[in-house]
């Protein structure tokens, strides 16, 4: 009986370690590596954005108002007037690592997310075809999820495709990260 006991512990513990298969060695959704390399990432990681890795990221569901948005870095020094934004997340999946993203610009797209305990990564990425110019652009927003609210939030941009004749169009691998200025995005009620 005792035996018995032992070996039903070490197959529950083994059954809860199993690593899901939907996230990479580093906590990342593995749809990641598609649009943005671990580089970009890291690249992005060491201008001040935090990546939050894991698979138990907190449920974020909702939308939150950026009314305070600004230029936090910009690799060409830029700074321009942000108008204020809504971001809705819907459809999160832990297991599978997805969020469906969407904001005032009315972009939805499928997205992915990583996080643990109170805070969170999202990846996605924006394709864009013209007549001349064709881009993508993935980007990450990061933040913690405090009372309902995100703090810390950040949205990154790094341009990772430019194909065609692209006037006035960003050169590849430029970043830029906008923050909230007040460091809180309040959830609509």
């Amino acid at each position: 009986m005792k035996h018995l006991l032992i070996l039903l512990l070490l197959t529950i513990f083994l059954v809860s370690c199993e690593k899901n298969p939907n996230y990479d060695d580093d906590g990342i959704p593995n749809k990641v590596g598609e649009f943005l390399s671990k580089s970009e990432i890291k690249s992005l990681e060491n201008i001040g954005v935090p990546i939050y890795r894991g698979e138990f990221a907190p449920t974020i569901n909702g939308t939150y108002i950026m009314d305070s948005l600004e230029i936090f870095y910009d690799d060409l020094g830029q700074t321009l007037t942000v108008e204020d934004q809504e971001y809705t997340f819907e459809e999160q999946n832990n297991d599978t690592g997805e969020i469906n993203f969407s904001s005032t610009l009315g972009v939805t797209k499928v997205s992915y997310i990583s996080g643990n305990t109170n805070c969170f990564t999202i990846y996605s990425s924006s394709t864009s075809t013209g007549a001349d110019c064709d881009t993508e652009m993935p980007d990450i927003i990061s933040g913690c999820i405090i009372d309902g609210n995100i703090i810390n939030f950040k949205h990154a941009f790094v341009l990772t495709k430019r194909v065609g004749t692209c006037t006035d169009i960003i050169e590849i691998g430029h970043r830029r990260v906008l923050q909230e200025k007040d460091g809180v995005a309040q959830k609509k009620e």
